[in-house]
Parts: C-alpha cells; sequence; structure tokens
C-alpha cells in the first residue's frame, strides 16, 4: 500500500473518532445554550496539529536530506546541463543547497521531478524547496567570470562528462563538503597563440616576524583556468589580490583565473625563507630580500645580486638586496637576530638650577630640565626641601608622590622634547664670620648632559670659592696678584724702612680691594705723571705734545679695561650680577579684619618671629586671603597651600651677587656636589680695620712731609705772577763801569 493513501487512511479515522466522540448538544431548557461545534476547518487544524505531534520526523533539523549525486554535461565554458539527485528524510519540505555563488553560477530551466522547482538562494549557494522523499532537479548552468563552483554538500558524488573543458580537481570525485571546484575550457592551442609566460618575482622581508610577497604575472594565448603555485617554505598566505576564491589543497596555492592575462599579489608570512629556487614553470625570477635593524641577512648561492632599483616589488628597509635567479641556480637566505643593549630611553639635554639665599637663611631652588624621552613614564626627583611648583612646558600640574610620606616628587615624562620647571623650598645656616656652604643638587637617575648652578647671594655674603664644577673657581684673579705686586713695587719706591714700606704696601693693596676704581685712578695718575715728566725732559716740544696725547688715550682704555675685568671672575663664573625680581615686602600689611586676624594667627604661631619661608610669605598670604575670599582659613593658616590644586610659580628673591659652576655630563654615579666657602661682611670688619689702621699710622710717620707739602701748596697757590714788561718800552742802558 502506498505511504500516501496510509496517512489518508489515518487521517480519515482520526476526524470520525472526533466527530463521533463529541458530547451531544444540550436541551434548551433554563440553561443558557451552548457554543456551536466546531467547524470542519478547525477539526481539520487540529488533526494536522495532533498527527504532527505523533510523526517522529517532524521539525527535523539535522540529517533532514541526502544528496546522492551531481552530474554535469555540457561545456565548461559555456552552458552546462546539471542533474541532482537526493532524498528529503522529514516529513516536510526541507531547503536542500546545491552549489554556488549565486553571483557567478547562473540557473535556468529547473525542475523537480519533471515538474517546475521552488528555486532561491541564500548566503553563497542556491537551494530547492522540497518535501519529496525521492527526488531529481535538472537545469541549466553557465558560470561567468572565474570557472569555479562551490559545492555546499554534504554530496557523496560528483560526475563531469564535458564534451569541452574539464574539472581541474578530477572528472569523478567523491565525499565534497564545503568545496570549490575549478573548470578549464582547454581548448586546444594553435601554432599562432602567443607562448605561456609565468613570471614570479619574490620578496622575503625578515623583522620580529618574517613576511613575503610573492607577485605573480600570467599570460597564455587560452584561457588560464585555475593556477597551482607550490609553496615549499611553510607559508601560511593572509591575502591574495587578483585572483577570487583561492584555496590552500595541501601544500598548493590554488588560484582561480579568469581570461588569458592575470597579476596576482600574494602576502603572508613564513617560518624561515632557507633555500630559494625559480618554479619550474619560470626561466628566472627576482628575489629580494631585506630585514630591519634586529637582525642581520647572509645569502649564499650561485645567483647574481643587481641594482635594488631594478626590483619590481617596492623595498621597505635599506638593507634591501636584489638577486636575479635563473633556472638551476638557487640562493640560501639566513637570518640572524641580534641582541639589543641597553641605551639612553631618555636624557637631560640641560640641568639650570638657580637658588637664592635670603639674608636670613631661607633658600628657594629653581629648577629647569630640558629632556629627552623615548620610554620612561616618570622621574623621581628628590626635592631639596619642598616642592611648591611643577610644570611641565610652561603647563602646571600637581606636585605628586609615590605613597603619603615619600620624599620624591613623581615628574611625568612625555615623549620627545620637553622642558620640567620645579620649584622647592628649604632653609640653610650662615654663621657670623664666615664658613662652608654645601649648595642642596638633586640626585637624578638620568643622565645630565650639562649641569649649571647658579646661587644668589644676599649683600652680607662674599664667595671666596666655589667647588664641584668641572674647574674650582676662587675669588681672586690675576688682576688681584697683579694689584698686590704693584702695590708693593710702588711701596718699595716711595717709602724707606721697613715698617714704612710695609705699612705702604698694606695700604695699598687694600685700597685695591676696598675701592678699585680709586687704585686705578692713582695708578695711572702717577704713571702718566711720570711719564709725563720723563718726556718732557727727553722729547722736543713737538713730539712731546703727540707723546701725551697717546699717553691719555692708552691711559682711558687701561682704566676702562681694568674696571671691566675687575667686575668678572675665571672661568665664566659671574659675580655682582644685577638684581633679579623684587622680593615680596615682609611690611606689607592689609588693614582689613580678615587679614588682621590671619596676621595675628601667625604672630601667635611663632611663623612671624621664626626663620623660614612660611615666616617670609605672611604678607603674601595675607594679600591672598583678601583677594580670594573663599578661601577657607586652615588652608590661608597653612601658608596658601592647598592639597590638589595647580600650583602657582613663585617669584625668586631678589639678590645682590651670584655665583656659578657648571658640569658637564652627571650622572647618578657622579652627582655635582657644589660647595661655598664665604666670608660675612662681619667677618671683613676685623681686615677693614687692619687696612684703617694702616693708613693712619703710615700719614703718622710722614706728618712731617705732609705738612710741608701742605705749607707748600699753600704758598705756591698764594703767590702773586710778577708783571710783564710792555714789548715796545725801551732796553734799560747798561750799567756804566767806573
Amino acid at each position: 500500500m502506498p505511504r500516501s493513501f496510509r496517512r489518508t487512511l489515518l487521517a480519515l479515522a482520526a476526524l470520525a473518532l472526533v466527530v463521533f466522540s463529541a458530547p451531544p448538544p444540550a436541551r434548551a431548557q433554563a440553561v443558557p445554550a451552548a457554543a456551536p461545534p466546531p467547524s470542519w476547518g478547525a477539526q481539520l487544524a487540529s488533526v494536522a496539529e495532533w498527527l504532527a505531534q505523533r510523526n517522529p520526523s517532524a521539525g527535523c533539523t539535522v540529517h533532514c536530506f541526502v544528496l546522492t549525486r551531481l552530474h554535469l554535461a555540457g561545456a565548461a565554458g559555456g552552458e552546462m546541463h546539471f542533474a541532482m539527485e537526493g532524498a528529503v528524510l522529514a516529513g516536510q519540505a526541507v531547503a536542500v543547497p546545491l552549489f554556488g555563488t549565486p553571483t557567478q553560477a547562473r540557473i535556468d530551466h529547473v525542475t523537480e521531478n519533471g515538474k517546475p522547482a521552488a528555486i532561491g538562494f541564500e548566503g553563497d549557494h542556491w537551494f530547492a524547496l522540497t518535501a519529496s522523499p525521492r527526488f531529481t532537479i535538472e537545469g541549466t548552468l553557465r558560470l561567468d567570470g572565474d570557472l569555479a563552483l562551490t559545492v555546499p554538500g554534504p554530496l557523496d558524488a560528483l560526475d563531469a562528462d564535458l564534451t569541452s573543458g574539464r574539472v581541474v580537481e578530477g572528472a569523478h570525485l567523491g565525499g565534497l563538503l564545503a568545496t570549490t571546484v575549478h573548470f578549464d575550457r582547454d581548448t586546444a592551442a594553435s601554432p599562432a597563440e602567443e607562448p605561456p609566460v609565468f613570471q614570479l618575482s619574490r620578496a622575503v622581508r625578515v623583522a620580529r616576524e618574517t613576511t613575503f610577497e610573492y607577485r605573480l604575472v600570467l599570460r597564455s594565448g587560452r584561457d588560464l583556468g585555475v593556477v597551482r603555485l607550490p609553496l615549499g617554505h611553510g607559508e601560511k598566505v593572509l591575502d591574495v589580490q587578483g585572483s577570487a576564491n583561492w584555496a590552500m589543497q595541501g601544500a598548493d596555492l590554488t588560484l582561480p583565473t579568469a581570461g588569458r592575462s592575470a597579476q596576482i599579489t600574494i602576502t603572508g608570512t613564513l617560518a624561515s625563507a632557507g633555500r630559494l629556487e625559480p618554479d619550474a614553470r619560470s626561466a628566472y625570477e627576482w628575489v629580494l630580500v631585506e630585514s630591519d635593524a634586529e637582525h642581520r641577512l647572509t645569502v649564499g648561492g650561485d645567483a647574481r645580486q643587481v641594482d635594488a632599483s631594478e626590483s619590481p616589488i617596492a623595498r621597505t628597509q635599506p638593507s634591501a638586496r636584489l638577486f636575479l635567479v635563473g633556472r638551476g641556480q638557487h640562493i640560501d637566505v639566513a637570518a640572524q637576530p641580534l641582541v639589543a643593549t641597553e641605551a639612553l630611553a631618555a636624557v637631560v639635554r640641560g640641568h639650570d638650577r638657580t637658588l637664592v639665599l635670603t639674608a636670613r637663611g631661607d633658600l628657594v631652588a629653581d629648577d629647569v630640565l630640558s629632556y629627552e624621552n623615548d620610554g620612561v613614564d616618570w622621574l623621581a626627583w628628590p626635592p631639596t626641601g619642598r616642592a611648591v611648583f611643577l610644570a611641565t612646558d610652561g603647563k602646571a600640574e600637581r606636585v605628586m608622590r609615590a605613597a603619603e610620606g615619600e620624599g620624591d616628587v613623581l615628574v611625568p615624562l612625555r615623549v620627545g622634547s620637553h622642558e620640567v620647571h620645579l620649584q622647592s623650598m628649604s632653609n640653610a645656616s650662615i654663621r657670623s664670620l664666615a664658613g662652608w656652604l654645601s649648595v642642596p643638587t638633586p640626585k637624578l637617575a638620568l643622565a645630565t648632559s650639562r649641569a649649571t648652578v647658579t646661587l644668589g647671594l644676599p649683600a652680607t655674603i662674599h664667595p671666596l670659592a666655589v667647588t664641584g664644577g668641572d674647574h674650582p673657581w676662587i675669588a681672586f684673579c690675576g688682576w688681584d696678584l697683579f694689584a698686590l705686586v704693584a702695590a708693593v713695587v710702588v711701596a718699595l719706591l716711595l717709602f724707606r724702612g721697613r715698617l714704612r714700606r710695609g705699612l705702604g704696601a698694606v695700604a695699598f693693596a687694600g685700597l685695591w680691594f676696598a675701592a678699585p676704581a680709586l687704585w686705578v685712578t692713582l695708578a695711572i695718575g702717577g704713571s702718566v705723571a711720570v711719564v709725563g715728566w720723563a718726556t718732557a725732559r727727553l722729547l722736543p716740544r713737538g713730539p712731546r705734545y703727540v707723546a701725551w696725547a697717546a699717553l691719555g688715550v692708552a691711559a682711558l682704555v687701561v682704566g676702562l679695561g681694568s674696571m671691566s675685568m675687575r667686575s668678572k671672575t675665571s672661568d665664566g663664573v659671574v659675580t655682582a650680577l644685577p638684581q633679579q625680581e623684587a622680593a615680596v615686602d615682609h611690611s606689607t600689611t592689609v588693614d582689613t579684619p580678615a587679614a588682621n586676624g590671619v596676621a595675628d594667627d601667625l604672630e601667635k604661631s611663632g611663623e612671624k618671629d621664626r626663620g623660614g619661608w612660611g615666616g617670609q610669605l605672611r604678607g603674601a598670604v595675607a594679600q591672598s586671603y583678601q583677594e580670594l575670599g573663599q578661601m577657607n582659613a586652615r588652608s590661608v593658616l597653612a601658608g596658601g597651600i592647598v592639597q590638589g590644586v595647580a600650583p602657582v610659580a613663585l617669584p625668586l628673591p631678589a639678590y645682590e651677587r651670584s655665583v656659578s659652576v657648571r658640569r658637564e655630563l652627571v650622572t647618578s654615579d657622579r652627582p655635582l656636589t657644589v660647595g661655598v666657602l664665604y666670608v660675612t661682611s662681619l667677618g671683613l670688619l676685623p681686615l677693614l680695620a687692619v687696612w684703617f689702621a694702616s693708613i693712619m699710622f703710615l700719614a703718622r710717620l710722614h706728618a712731617t712731609q705732609i705738612a710741608r707739602f701742605g705749607r707748600t701748596l699753600r704758598e705756591r697757590l698764594a703767590r702773586q705772577p710778577e708783571p710783564h714788561a710792555p714789548a715796545d718800552a725801551p732796553a734799560a742802558p747798561p750799567p756804566v763801569v767806573a
């Protein structure tokens, strides 16, 4: 009995069971009328639902069909006839995949078991909707573009009986699942056809990952079809330009083409280059090998090296080398990775550190760093004191530390060339007469190409020597030695006796340090007087005037030069510089209740009388409180310092003179340590007293000569000039001799 007839009988039996088992209609008494019986359509729908629940093949999702055979006939480059045979295992219509892709495989006149079939496409394949237990789907097929056919499967067998062309993979294939088969028109070549061209160029680039680029140029007198390229170096193909539907089949790369010429570019990675030989179809090959700075290539073999500018593949590294490998030749490429050594990831080009010491012992440090960075994120900065300002490229930043209680400030370093500005404040101990001052200098982890430390000093501090730079500096220069020698020579020439000569040398030498301008004036004046007297005695009147004029010009030049050199010191260290920005006026008062209250609190807490930067900023804090009335009292009492805000720069206090030292190449192993030997104005008072006493005692010993010189000068000034006789007066007669 046919299966369809048996299913019909089962449906009629179920329908009869439903009809006869329905309850009889209720009598129309006091109860409401019952609902009418369901229609025949509703009863049939319920029967279909019941059958669907009883049918084990309903709702099939896996293995719902089988494809036994696909038969192809016709011309590969034209219209082909196809026949797909299979069976449906479910009790419902199933979408049976045929082949694809729909954009390249065009099908027409499709029938199912001799009747028009329901055909559609989804994704990359055509499908037929059928519920037949056994079916044969037939139609015509034409391939456009690449001669390739994708079979989703699973298909038991594919048989191709083509009158023209062939299947590249074979005419009889089995067990196809997601497989692409390729066709070749396989037309006979005439004698006049162009000979085939197979030109392969290779580029091997060795870096952290070895990559390759193959460029294949194909040309023939007939359609190329599918080209196979053997890959024997473990190549992993990532991209192919110029061939669609390419695939790897074992160690071969299949490249479907359309037409009689093609240009294909293949890129990817490979394990190692090793031995490279031309393809059997190439007369020669271009091989370009190159590497980055972290690898060194060694190329051997019998191929000839040519100019790299002739390469058909663009170069990417300066180390590129091009070889022309002919048939029967080869090259051996070996790559050796180089070991990278440690290098400077960040370096400080210049570190300019300015410290200003006030008369009360406060020390304000201002550091400016210019650096080059290529891999360091933070710089641990050990500030000398309390860090109060931080900026990068002129933009203020918050002062951050690694943890609470850490002394180092973390300075963020940006990639490239930048500048960091940091300010800190501390105290220094100044002795009453003289002493040694160790200038605090941060010890940086980065190498510094050039470091310069400038120390500004008040008027009461006089530096004598500075150490720590490339050359130590002392306050005495060659001009000081010349002045001392000149003072001794003058004392020997002017005075007699050891006591007078010693006192004279001390007086003239002290004059050089106390009043250098007066010393230079006296020295030049005395020299001019002596030379003028000598020229008046030795030269006639005309040359005498010329010599006196030259002597005056020379004296002026010598005087200006000596004064200029006195203001400078050796090794580029400058003293007595002009004053910098004006210091904060500590006497400033603000006549407001809030400011007065803050001043009282500061005075009570000891900030007014105690040395340190907090006491020096008392007036500035009061003024800031007046301008920023919204600031809380706690931040005002802390000296204007608020946690978590971008700081503002502090103007440097004024200073009278400065000393500067320079050091080339400062490292953490060789830090810059600056020391200053100084004497105070109070310490110079004994020397000044000795000098003044020498002058007074010398004057007492020469009191008689000084008094005589005074009387002579007064007589000369009081003497009246004698009257001159008229020019036309007669001459007096000569005296008569008896």
